[in-house]
């Protein structure tokens, strides 16, 4: 059929706002509670609610929206509860450089209270822009549960949960070593530290031996650190230094004694084979403090100087001029060596790219090794599966060896921690009723004493989204929601956060509720350019945005390209060209029904059924092929190969409907046989309304079209029922 003067072709970015407006108003978001119908549930992992989308959203939205769609035509209560996340450090940080930036201010030029409203402001202005980037994306999730982790309504419930875990002896207010961002000053937890390799010296000291003239040579990269040395450490089976364990060192610049210990921790490869221990500065030289019993000397503060504990002539200094000074104290003395280049891994903070500072620090953490035994139990029974399987030996290994978390931060952009202090006989005191509403204590209830101060330390913002399955749904009133949806059914989300939030949630989940807070955690891959790279704003022609792609070339070309060839757990490479390629293919869907339609229109009657005898080869093999297109397909849902199924669904359209048995219906519908046309039609119609419905999930918008062109008996296609059988 030839293009005539009324073609027109698809045009995504008039139908697609018009088609998502039809399914709001439709309530199809919605899911009703009915206890005839098997929930379906999946609560949307929470965007940072600071910026824009990126492409990592669109292929979660993508994926998330592909099960909540198929699931909703299975004739399920399908719920996608959506959200935002108030995203603690990040945000302030955003927030910070922004007020820098255009007014020159900062957070305490601001003061606490007027800086938390505005970044509230920003955080909801920003919120309401998200919202509409996943509704470009197709996103049918339910806008009138929709939940933000500073809702006042979810706060009892964090404090429930945090007020629980202190009564169980879960939860301790500690002096631990901690990643200290300067900058950001805060503590931040060790999944928050990314590593770069970075180039320094390895400066080599003499620590003289106490009445002697030997000395042991020490190797390190921060000379600074060693005004809070407390001991020199060797490996045992090191033997160029077993006549000198038990010894005592002098402390160059200090003069403090120090003991030479052994501890297998060292590694006799690395420098001279001896190392200085400074407990206060570094995490494996904490452990070994531990295991030693060493006294902590605590010389770099959280102002990044130097503090009241290092000598009165280092006092005050910033830690780069302090390491410049004890350098050339140590070349004055004589008691450096040498110094050699030396490249190795450095910590900075994820959200400001600052250099990291170990420290010792009072915080609040929970101790995680009681909650992570259910989890460890219910995953190794598969009572929760991972997807992809392989993930699940390093997530166990990981639950297994977990660090106690520490959940306090020295940020004003979160929810404080709800407890109070007293000053003057130092009790401390949770200010939480039974239902999670905070309290005010007026006086002290140990001492009576009405001398209180209240924390100003915030939760981390993953103890708040650790909590977001049952949170949202209504936990602890026992809500109508909360007993129909949960347990969720799935929990999607990237592999990088398996450890950061996946682990977290399941540990709170079941701790509050007694069970897991889902049952199959599916992982995605990260998506990266043509070439495998990591898309980076440092290399801008490698990244995509997604709504400048839905823009070009259409919200379901985008969903597609990030789909079809995917697979559990492995990255997918995307391209300008590849998403153009997928826009082909909805303009083949669009085009093939405009020729089905045509003929339909043209044919005065098409039978609702025709017997098996009447069909032609041709027609008996197109069922036939849609018979095992069909079955296939559900098998792949089943089994979430959600890319597998991409792939069969595109051939299928492509090559059996469109390339064979369109073109070989063309010389039935051209010919004179108006029985043969009638039988044909509706073939062409059957066919057409399976693949829409099996296409709909992955191409909604496209598909929802074409359908809404058809006036058929179901008058929305995201609530048609999915096909059961063909005949």
């Amino acid at each position: 059929m030839s293009k005539s003067n009324n073609y027109q072709p698809y045009n995504s970015n008039e139908a697609e706002p018009e088609i998502y407006k039809l399914w709001e108003k439709s309530g199809q978001f919605t899911p009703k509670i009915d206890p005839k119908k098997k929930p379906f549930s999946i609560i949307m992992p929470p965007p940072n609610a600071n910026g824009s989308l990126h492409i990592g959203h669109a292929m979660f939205v993508t994926l998330e929206d592909i099960l909540i769609r198929y699931h909703r035509m299975l004739g399920e209560a399908a719920l996608w509860l959506p959200g935002a996340d108030h995203a603690g450090i990040l945000t302030q940080v955003v927030y910070e450089k922004k007020i820098k930036k255009e007014r020159g201010a900062n957070r305490k030029s601001l003061g606490r209270e007027k800086f938390y409203a505005e970044t509230l402001s920003f955080t909801l202005k920003n919120k309401k822009v998200m919202e509409n980037q996943l509704r470009a994306l197709g996103a049918s999730c339910d806008w009138t549960r929709e939940k933000f982790t500073l809702d006042p309504n979810l706060t009892p419930a964090i404090y429930l949960t945090f007020k629980k875990l202190y009564e169980a002896g879960f939860v301790y207010r500690g002096q631990h070593l901690i990643n200290w961002c300067p900058r950001c000053e805060t503590a931040i937890s060790d999944l928050e530290v990314s590593y770069q390799q970075e180039k320094t010296k390895l400066t080599f000291i003499k620590y003289p031996l106490k009445n002697s003239a030997q000395f042991i040579l020490v190797a390190t990269t921060r000379p600074e650190t060693m005004l809070g040395d407390t001991a020199v450490a060797v490996n045992p089976k090191d033997k160029r230094y077993s006549a000198l364990v038990g010894k005592i060192a002098i402390l160059p610049l200090v003069n403090r004694e120090i003991p030479i210990i052994a501890d297998e921790a060292v590694d006799p490869a690395f420098g001279s084979g001896a190392v200085k221990v400074t407990p206060a500065h570094d995490p494996v030289d904490f452990e070994i403090g531990m295991r030693h019993q060493l006294p902590i000397v605590s010389v770099i503060g959280p102002d990044n100087k130097m503090t009241q504990d290092a000598p009165v002539s280092y006092q005050g200094l910033m830690v780069k001029l302090a390491r410049e000074k004890v350098v050339a104290a140590l070349v004055d003395l004589n008691l450096l060596t040498k110094q050699k280049d030396y490249q190795h891994r450095v910590g900075h903070c994820e959200r400001c790219k600052t250099t990291i500072e170990p420290l010792i620090s009072w915080q609040w953490f929970i101790h995680t090794e009681p909650l992570a035994a259910p989890v460890v139990e219910l995953v190794e029974k598969e009572q929760v599966k991972i997807l992809p399987k392989r993930f699940t030996k390093t997530f166990l290994t990981w639950m297994k060896n977990l660090k106690d978390w520490c959940i306090s931060r020295q940020i004003w952009w979160g929810i404080t921690i709800p407890v109070f202090y007293c000053e003057d006989c130092q009790k401390i005191m949770l200010a939480v009723d039974d239902q999670g509403n905070l309290m005010l204590p007026q006086t002290c209830a140990g001492c009576g004493s009405v001398h209180l101060r209240q924390e100003t330390d915030t939760f981390d913002t993953w103890f708040s989204s650790g909590q977001w399955p049952y949170i949202t749904l209504g936990w602890p009133q026992n809500s109508a929601d909360y007993q129909y949806f949960y347990p969720t059914s799935v929990l999607e989300t990237g592999y990088e956060i398996l450890n950061i939030w996946v682990a977290r949630m399941l540990m709170l989940g079941i701790f509050a509720t007694g069970v897991a807070p889902f049952k199959t955690v599916y992982l995605h891959g990260m998506v990266r350019d043509a070439f495998g790279q990591k898309m980076s704003k440092s290399r801008p022609e490698t990244a995509i945005d997604p709504l400048s792609a839905i823009a070009k070339f259409g919200a379901d070309a985008l969903r597609l390209a990030l789909t079809v060839g995917s697979a559990a757990g492995n990255d997918v490479s995307i391209s300008g060209d590849k998403i153009r390629g997928y826009r082909n293919f909805a303009n083949k869907v669009w085009n093939a029904a405009r020729f089905t339609k045509g003929h339909l229109l043209a044919q005065h009657q098409i039978p609702e059924k025709v017997k098996a005898q009447s069909l032609t080869a041709d027609d008996k093999k197109m069922f036939s092929e849609l018979k095992k297109l069909l079955a296939s397909v559900n098998k792949d849902f089943e089994h979430f190969r959600l890319g597998r199924l991409g792939e069969k669904l595109y051939d299928s359209f492509w090559h059996v409907f469109c390339d064979w048995y369109l073109e070989a219906a063309k010389k039935r519908l051209f010919s004179q046989d108006e029985k043969d046309k009638e039988i044909c039609c509706f073939v062409l119609k059957k066919s057409l309304m399976v693949y829409l419905k099996l296409l709909h999930p992955l191409a909604p918008f496209v598909t929802e079209k074409i359908w809404q062109s058809l006036k058929t008996e179901e008058q929305l296609l995201i609530s048609a029922s999915w096909p059961d059988k063909i005949e």
